[in-house]
């Protein structure tokens, strides 16, 4: 039912009314909204009322619910208060709440205190806040405090934060000591924190220091730091020195860091270096180094060397290199060159 985006407040109240009181405590429910764009506040919470007490035995509940925009803060309460003390069997939980603008530090400080601590039971998560841009870091403070003490058992997360452009370092390092230190078996990781652009190295640090004692396990780890310019080779080196040696049992690893413009060689080599000691079970990795407008040809060749003498059970390769100068035509040949014996490469 994704992209009725002309269905108004009745049609979806007839809808829900009609259907979700039906459901008899249903274990499992994937329901799409998606482009729901008229559905206010009242049609919301009219939804939340119908739909909870449904869900006394959910175990598996998704709900995509992206560009509802006209959800405020009222809205987002009442959903959190209904569906909350019935998510205490769940074990897997997906809501995307996307394009949700309306949204600030007051709801999502609700919705984490009235969600976070029913998750008695989950070991899949998958929250997707993406342009929630009025969060500030005590929103996201809150938000890790509420979670952070359920996911001790947590096996896959994916958190989607892209745009929340008001985050400091100061609420990076929060979310990381009060909610990813808290993520000790995980096994499949997806942080999607596009568009932090105040985060510095000091920053970068503690999400190292805090994240990376929890990765021995993980298969999967995608981290998605784009437009982060202030980082530089330090933060660089410290994310390559302490981290990638923990993902000795990763198979697939996306690094997704447009716009790092002040990492130099330096960094770059330091990266490369630790990806060829301890990377040798990687079978997939995905590189964004987008508008990284300080490395040469120097640290690109350097990096395909490691990549080719040491990722020896690497089957796709995918490197981002737009708007990168040292990514010539002529360079960018010679790479594809050097990459021929790898099964699948991609380059942009």
């Amino acid at each position: 039912m994704s992209n009725w985006g002309q269905v108004t407040d009745h049609g979806i109240t007839c809808f829900v009314t009609q259907a979700l009181s039906r459901l008899e405590s249903i274990k499992h429910l994937d329901l799409g909204m998606m482009n729901w764009m008229e559905m206010t506040n009242i049609c919301f919470k009219i939804f939340s009322q119908k739909l909870a007490p449904q869900l006394t035995n959910i175990e598996h509940l998704i709900l995509n619910m992206a560009f509802c925009s006209k959800v405020s803060d009222d809205g987002l309460k009442v959903f959190a208060s209904k569906i909350g003390p019935n998510l205490t069997k769940a074990k897997s939980l997906v809501l995307d709440m996307s394009m949700w603008h309306k949204i600030t530090d007051e709801g999502l400080e609700a919705f984490a205190s009235l969600v976070g601590p029913q998750l008695k039971s989950v070991n899949h998560l998958d929250l997707r806040l993406q342009d929630w841009d009025k969060i500030t870091d005590q929103g996201l403070k809150v938000f890790a405090s509420q979670f952070g003490p359920r996911l001790a058992e947590l096996q896959h997360l994916v958190l989607d934060m892209h745009g929340l452009d008001k985050i400091t370092d100061v609420g990076l390092m929060d979310f990381s000591t009060l909610m990813l230190s808290q993520i000790k078996n995980i096994q499949h990781l997806d942080l999607n924190m596009h568009d932090w652009k105040q985060i510095t190295d000091e920053g970068l640090k503690v999400f190292v220091s805090q994240l990376s004692p929890q990765l021995a396990n993980v298969k999967h780890l995608a981290l998605e730091l784009w437009k982060s310019e202030q980082i530089t080779d330090d933060g660089l080196k410290t994310l390559a020195s302490r981290l990638v040696p923990e993902l000795v049992n990763t198979r697939h690893l996306k690094l997704s860091m447009e716009g790092w413009k002040q990492v130099t060689d330096e960094g770059l080599k330091a990266l490369a270096s630790e990806i060829g000691i301890h990377l040798w079970n990687l079978e997939y990795f995905e590189f964004d180094l987008i508008e990284w407008q300080s490395v040469t040809a120097e640290g690109l060749e350097f990096l395909a060397s490691q990549i080719i003498e040491n990722l020896v059970n690497l089957r796709e390769l995918t490197l981002r290199l737009q708007f990168c100068p040292a990514a010539t035509s002529s360079v960018k040949k010679d790479l594809k060159e050097r990459f021929k014996k790898i099964p699948k490469v991609k380059f942009f």
